[in-house]
This record gives structure tokens, sequence and C-alpha cells, in this order.
């Protein structure tokens, strides 16, 4: 008998285990455990099959039906299985479902009788999303570092996160930067659900610290948002704003930006229309039509000056720390921060 492991011990030695989701495709890119492999038993259709069987005819006739459309696949688990393995060399395998049914107990009875260790997550997915959702609920001891745009507070958190530090990249789990342009050169942006997912588990990994790093963030970052309670809690501590000469904002934003296409820079500035204005529109697309690239940031970085000015004017004055970052480099700036916390 497979042993049964609880979420709570799965996610404080998530390390050791391959966790392997069994559910259909579409269920696992709807939210998935992060780092599971998904190894599905029944394809979309297959599952929509049985269950149309289970509600009409009831418990029987599904399992008949779902042996009939298993049954030749259960080699390729197996050559599945085994690839997993050998790309993580973690033969510790946890096998999920759902809520820990009949799904994954048949995949766990497959991998036992061919040798391997399993254990299944008791309550499954199912358990798993209720923890998460528990964790986006608790408070956390958050230092937000703001600034307008191009002050290079990514690169700041990326550092503060080398020197030790407790950071979560909002962005990053988002898989988009914020802004008109924030899509470029992100391969994909998550759902909802996993983006969830994943900031509950990077919450989880800092837990029992005197603090956690995070980027002043709109609610909204691409398709997604940051939980309510979350970003409630980021906008009533204090906000540390990073100030940097505007002319060091432009060389970073060339920096970030200047090697995507015109094409791809388009795409993104022809978004800005409508909260430019025409004329600034206009000339903003002129200028990257030529390539001068300094020009259009500086014609866009007034829109998101007032919008980030805006922002700021709606937190309690008391709690804005303004600190003058004057380094020559990403690592000065950082060490300057940690000063100026510690």
């Amino acid at each position: 008998m497979p042993n049964i492991i609880t979420i709570q011990h799965l996610l404080s030695h998530q390390q050791e285990y391959c966790i392997v989701d069994v559910r259909t495709p579409a269920e696992f890119e709807k939210g998935h455990i992060p780092s599971a492999v998904n190894i599905p038993i029944f394809t979309n259709e297959e599952r929509a099959i049985v269950g149309t069987l289970y509600v009409q005819q009831g418990k029987s006739v599904a399992i008949k039906k779902g042996l009939e459309l298993v049954g030749p696949k259960m080699k390729w688990f197996i050559d599945s299985v085994e690839d997993v393995i050998s790309k993580t060399h973690n033969k510790n395998l946890l096998v999920h479902c759902w809520r820990g049914g009949m799904r994954s107990a048949s995949m766990a009875w497959l991998f036992e009788l061919y040798g391997l260790q399993v254990s299944v997550l008791k309550g499954g997915y199912k358990y798993f999303r209720r923890h998460v959702l528990d964790t986006l609920e608790k408070q956390y001891p958050f230092i937000i570092l703001g600034g307008f745009t191009g002050t290079g507070k990514t690169h700041i958190l990326k550092q503060l996160r080398i020197l030790g530090e407790p950071v979560i990249d909002l962005e990053l789990l988002a898989g988009h930067k914020g802004s008109a342009f924030g899509w470029l050169g992100e391969p994909y942006q998550p759902t909802q659900e996993h983006f969830e997912n994943m900031l509950a588990v990077e919450l989880l990994y800092h837990n029992n610290v005197s603090r956690i790093w995070l980027e002043d963030e709109s609610r909204r970052i691409g398709n997604v948002n940051i939980p309510l309670g979350l970003w409630n809690q980021m906008r009533e501590v204090t906000l540390i704003v990073a100030n940097v000469p505007v002319e060091q904002r432009i060389q970073n934003l060339l920096q970030d930006y200047s090697h995507f296409t015109t094409d791809e820079l388009m795409d993104s500035l022809v978004r800005l229309r409508q909260r430019l204005g025409g004329a600034v529109s206009k000339e903003a697309e002129e200028a990257l039509q030529q390539r001068n690239l300094t020009r259009v940031i500086e014609l866009t970085l007034v829109y998101y000056d007032k919008y980030y000015t805006r922002s700021m004017e709606q937190r309690e004055r008391e709690k804005i720390k303004v600190i003058n970052l004057t380094g020559t480099s990403v690592t000065e700036n950082a060490e300057f921060l940690l000063k100026y916390v510690y």
C-alpha cells in the first residue's frame, strides 16, 4: 500500500519528492502544484466520456469504460514516469489527482506493481488549493520597494536576493513586468489559479522570516491579479521609494528594452495611445520608427510618472520613505538599501 502524505508534509519536504499529477492536461494547465509533472490517466475527452457515463449509467459502467481506455496506455505510464525519474534523479514518487480518489489510487497501484516507491497526497489537489487560499489570507512582514519606471527596482531586488534577503519576484511569477511593455521577453503568463499557487509556495518558503521584499505593483500584472488580501497588505505597509535621477532611469530602460524590434515595441506603444494623447502618441510612434528610443522613453515616462505619483498619493504619507540612490552599480544601491533598513 502506498504511503499517505499530507499537504503540510509535502510542502515542508517538497524537494524530496517527484510529484506526478495524474489529472487531465486541462486540469493541470489551469493550475497545479509547482514542480509537479503531468502524466494524465485520461485525456480531456476521455474524462468527459467517463464522467458522462458515471452520471447517466452508474459507477460500474464508468469504471469499465475507464479500464478500456487506460489498459492500452499502461506501458506509456511506466515509460513516462521512468523518464521523469531519470530527469529529476528522485525515486520518491508522490501521485495525486483532484481529491485523492480513484485516479491517483489506480496510478499508484500500477507504479507499485512495477516496483516503484509511491506515496499518495491526502485530499489531492483540492486540499492543496485549500491550503493555498489559507496561505494567501495570512499576514506577512512585507517591505515594499517602489520608485518611478526605470528606477531598476527588479534588478535591485535580484541583488538583494543574492545578498541573502527574502525576496518574492511578483513579475517573475506573473510572467509580465506590469506595464504596456511588460509582455516583452516573457514566454507566457500563468492562469490566475496557478499564479496564486506559485505565490503561496513562495510565501511558505519564506515562513518565519523577519521581512519579505516585494516590488510595488498595481494589483493587476498583465492578465493576473495579486490576491486582494495580500495587495491590501502591500498598500498598508511602509513603502520605500528608490529615487534615481531621470537620466539614469532612461539609461536603465534603454538597457532593458533596446534589444526588442521596432514592431515589438510598437505593439506595446499603440496600447498607450489613448493615455498618451494624440499629439504625444504620434510623436512617440514617429520617434520609434526612427529608432530614437531615448525620445520614446522621455515621452512615455511623462505618463508613467503621473500614474505612479497618483498611486503614491493614495497611501498614507507617513508610510512613504524616499531614499536617494546614487550608487554607480546595482550592488551599491542594494547594499545602501540594506543599511537603511537595518
